[in-house]
């Protein structure tokens, strides 16, 4: 049996291998996801338990919502279309996998010429339909953004009219059937544009509301009852509604455009970063704007900044320009896809597109270590998969299978050989379980915190396995 140093050792080959292959950010593919008669688009992608992916958006003529599942090589194993709506707008805002592996999607439809409706679909993970909920605030309403509770129920964000024509932000909570626990109204707010459970330093849980209003961008600290009790951090930043919030550990990021600071008054992308601190509050690290000279923006729908597991951040965005932090565009708007250090400093950049317009919605991290990216190109709806060669179940020759991956509390381990033994590091190698007992196919890490992890997996054959996983 290898000894702990030698595993230490392979275990941070990977790790380098890891973030070397990230940075140099090669074309792992591409997928372009077409519908008869009708352009498309994807406004969310997450990857799921099974190592694939799960996509939602709209289809802009045959009024159509579309969720499509592949696997990890791009290939589609099934798409689920429904028609909500007669009139041309059915909008896929935000699709999720939950704990217990069902799909459920967010978005809205329209209901006539000028009211808007919002709905929760739950699929199983083989894309059948389990229920559809019709979700109404108090008049006209949109959900954009949808989240699990650390409690195991769901949470959701958007706007809603009142009949006296007055907007304000709408948040909900329900359990797994859709089932309402609470629901807010704001009417001093105008978009709840994302929302994102969160715990505290001080271990407390809560909700934060990402929302616009007057071109003042606000993150409001939202209650586990639902109730605002902080609405300190507003800023004037000329901000677009659009973006979206991204988790990190101990703390939060947000996504956006603004005019603020750019020459020309066009778009630039903005990013800023928090972190939690003692008195159970947030302070901002770093606040910083990306682009050109023409312009770049982030759009209402999906997740489009993501932590990487070396604590910087990718994001992705759509451009028009080709210079300052821009290069390689092909003509029009183009997908951008940006890797950051954790202060904020520009590390790379990609354009992917044509000569056309093309642009990107959505960002998430693949269990390989690469990044899956969801917009459109020349109309249609399209995924790039870029980057990627942690390679833990895929190339593994013991078949092991872990879920639910990121993970709360039990992660269940099973594999075709017999596990000997389980320890679990965190990325600079240091044991972070002190004793780990795999009971019953399961490991308990409700003790770690919210972070990336390496399962160092030894079985009775001799062979060992490591498999990144991500706390909650």
């Amino acid at each position: 049996m290898k000894n702990l140093f030698t595993r230490l050792v392979g275990m941070m080959i990977i790790l380098f291998a890891f973030h070397n292959t990230l940075a140099q950010l090669p074309l792992n593919w591409e997928k372009s996801i077409f519908f008869p008669g009708t352009s498309s688009e994807i406004f969310s992608v997450t990857t799921t338990y099974d190592d694939g992916y799960v996509a939602t958006g709209i289809t802009y003529n045959s009024n159509d919502l579309f969720v499509i599942k592949l696997d990890k090589n791009g290939v589609e194993k099934w798409r689920y279309i429904k028609k909500l709506s007669n009139f041309n707008f059915v909008k896929g805002y935000e699709v999720i996998q939950t704990s217990t592996l069902g799909i459920i999607v967010v978005g809205s439809y329209k209901t006539s010429t000028t009211e808007y409706k919002g709905f929760m679909i739950k699929l199983s993970a083989n894309g059948n339909e389990m229920f559809t909920k019709f979700l109404y605030g108090v008049g006209s309403s949109e959900i954009y953004s949808i989240a699990e509770t650390q409690d195991g129920n769901l949470v959701f964000s958007g706007w809603t009219r009142k009949v006296d024509g007055t907007d304000g932000t709408w948040r909900r909570k329900t359990d797994m059937a859709g089932n309402n626990i609470w629901d807010h109204f704001n009417i001093f707010r105008q978009y709840g544009i994302s929302i994102l459970p969160i715990t505290t330093m001080l271990n407390v849980n809560q909700y934060l509301l990402w929302d616009v209003a007057d071109s003042k961008i606000a993150s409001l600290y939202i209650s586990e009852s639902g109730s605002i009790y902080s609405n300190t951090d507003q800023q004037v930043l000329n901000v677009v509604p659009g973006g979206s919030l991204g988790k990190s550990i101990n703390g939060f990021s947000q996504i956006g455009t603004t005019n603020l600071s750019h020459p020309t008054n066009a778009q630039d992308v903005f990013v800023r970063k928090y972190t939690g601190n003692t008195s159970g509050g947030y302070t901002l690290n770093f606040n910083k704007t990306y682009g050109g000279s023409a312009e770049e923006k982030a759009y209402i729908g999906g997740r489009q900044i993501v932590q990487t597991p070396d604590g910087g951040y990718a994001f992705v965005t759509s451009t028009k320009s080709n210079d300052a932090d821009v290069s390689g565009n092909h003509g029009g708007f183009d997908m951008w896809v940006v890797k950051i250090n954790s202060n904020g400093t520009l590390l790379w950049q990609k354009c992917l597109g044509t000569t056309g317009n093309d642009y990107g919605l959505s960002i998430d991290n693949t269990k390989d270590g690469g990044l899956i990216v969801g917009g459109s190109k020349n109309g249609n709806a399209w995924l790039v998969k870029l980057g990627g060669t942690l390679g833990t179940n895929e190339s593994s020759k013991n078949k092991v299978t872990i879920y639910p991956n990121p993970v709360k509390d039990l992660l269940n381990i099973s594999s075709e050989n017999k596990i000997e033994s389980v320890n679990v590091f965190n990325l600079a190698g240091q044991k972070s379980l002190s004793n780990p007992q795999l009971i019953n196919g399961q490991l308990n890490v409700s003790q770690l915190t919210s972070g990336t992890y390496l399962l160092d997996i030894t079985y009775q054959n001799g062979e060992t396995e490591t498999v990144k996983i991500i706390k909650k």
